[in-house]
């Protein structure tokens, strides 16, 4: 799925004119979140969603700039919903990510594409949060275990769903979270004369996957950037003590963390993501905290449950049996990702044994399927872990720079300071990383074509033409600085 720029613009032109709503868009001109309306006149997100999706022909959902920018649209209601049974594309457009913001308000995810195909362009998604349900624990003097958190906690910001064909341009979505769900407590053992029962194992903590953004769909990003997100595993449920009698039973051993993967993108099984001309920076993946081991007064405290794992900081796409998830990275940027294997739990007093901390696969991209590059840059902020980890490769022919050699194919090795310009996300407006000046991302890019040779890149995430000299810069920004003699001459 593709909406031309044509199609955008006249959208866009539409909507400026003093003639009202063209007939092809719905405008918002209240930038609150009641609903759902009929847009006869204020006409809010919400209600723009629900009338343009019910339209036949499908209408385009754009905003009125009479309310004056900045605007941000602060969600009360829960998360944007989105079902499409038309054939075609349903259509948001920004008037930029300086100039709106969606807000989820840590309260709920942003948005939920269920089917359909949808395509949003320039705006800011922001304050996503999703925390998966606990699981139920064991009844008190009964010995019985926590349930594990089994159900995957997805898409702290975006979720999209099987079968979707989406497609995200000009789009900054930062500061969303997504969290496991806890495992159960495991039940106190049951109090019985003699010696008392066991108490019961506590249940596993749940996966998180995608912090920013879960796709099982077909997923284009485009001139975009994911940042300051995080996915952080469920932690495992404490082991119940043991129970009561002449002697206490033994403590039930704590459930382990559960995994943390894919703190900016996750693509799931069947799930295809094209990462174009896009800066996944400064998130974080953090295994599940294992459980406590449970108490007993005898020689028989629980054992502490294994802290979870991290996987794909940056970038996870999930290996299967079937279809694996896979992705195609090209001239993108992923940087400073923090990964944090889990803890493990304390053992139950007295000697229960602590529990083993948890490991780390690709402090940027776990290939669990499969990630191509081509012409991009994979660095971290000084990670002590593996960047790259499973089925991560370059395009052939083409040159990529990571910071550790550990992504295969890859040409260049460097460290950040050789390659980029440190930012602060949390400050630099819709964020990316410059080159550094005479640095090895400059025209060291083998074409300006994507994978097959048949995609021209022509500009950069902030539209600077592409190339600037002689050849294309790797990763999202093309530098502009102009070379005369060795010295800058911008």
């Amino acid at each position: 799925m593709r909406v031309t720029r044509a199609l955008l613009l006249f959208l866009l032109l539409g909507a400026a004119s003093n003639s009202g709503a063209p007939p092809n868009a719905v405008i918002v001109n209240d930038f609150g979140d009641a609903g759902p309306g009929n847009c006869s006149s204020t006409c809010t997100l919400r209600d723009a969603m629900a009338v343009a999706l019910a339209s036949v022909p499908i209408k385009a959902v754009l905003f009125s700039a009479a309310s004056g920018w900045p605007q941000t649209i602060t969600l009360t209601q829960g998360q944007l919903a989105i079902s499409n049974a038309s054939a075609d594309a349903f259509v948001i457009s920004g008037p930029g990510t300086a100039n709106l913001a969606i807000s989820a308000a840590n309260i709920s995810r942003v948005f939920d594409v269920g089917s359909g195909s949808f395509f949003l362009s320039a705006l800011t998604v922001r304050d996503g949060s999703v925390v998966g349900a606990p699981a139920s624990s064991g009844d008190p003097e009964s010995g019985e275990a926590g349930d594990s958190a089994a159900t995957v906690t997805t898409g702290g910001c975006v979720r999209i769903g099987a079968g979707v064909t989406a497609e995200f341009d000009r789009i900054d979505l930062r500061y969303c979270a997504v969290t496991g769900g806890k495992g159960g407590n495991g039940g106190s053992g049951m109090t019985i004369f003699g010696p008392g029962g066991p108490g019961g194992s506590g249940g596993g903590g749940g996966q998180a996957a995608g912090g920013g953004i879960y796709t099982a769909g077909n997923l284009t990003l485009r001139h975009s950037s994911v940042t300051l997100s995080s996915s952080t595993g469920g932690a495992g449920g404490a082991g119940g003590e043991g129970g009561g009698g002449f002697v206490q039973g033994n403590g039930g051993n704590g459930g382990s963390g559960g995994l943390g993967s894919g703190g900016a993108v996750y693509v799931a099984e069947n799930g295809l993501l094209l990462l174009q001309n896009s800066t996944l920076a400064a998130a974080t993946a953090t295994g599940g905290v294992g459980g406590a081991g449970g108490a007993s007064s005898v020689s028989g405290g629980g054992h502490g449950g294994n802290g979870g794992d991290a996987f794909g900081v940056l970038l996870h796409a999930q290996g299967a049996i079937g279809t694996p998830g896979m992705a195609a990275v090209e001239f993108s940027t992923l940087a400073s990702g923090l990964a944090m294997p889990g803890p493990g739990g304390p053992g139950g007093v007295p000697d229960g044994g602590g529990g083993t901390g948890g490991t780390v696969h690709g402090a940027a991209i776990w290939g669990g399927g499969s990630v191509t590059a081509l012409s991009s840059v994979v660095l971290g902020g000084g990670a002590v872990f593996p960047l790259c980890a499973q089925n991560v490769a370059a395009a052939p022919g083409s040159a990529n720079i990571d910071g550790d050699s550990t992504c295969a194919g890859f040409s260049l090795h460097k460290t950040f300071a050789e390659v980029l310009r440190a930012v602060n996300p949390a400050v630099a407006p819709w964020p990316a990383y410059m080159p550094v000046y005479h640095g090895s991302a400059i025209d060291a890019a083998a074409a300006c074509t994507g994978i097959g040779g048949s995609e021209v890149f022509a500009d950069d995430q902030h539209a600077t033409p592409r190339p600037q000299r002689s050849a294309c810069d790797l990763g999202a920004i093309e530098a502009d600085y102009v070379f005369v003699d060795g010295f800058d001459g911008a």
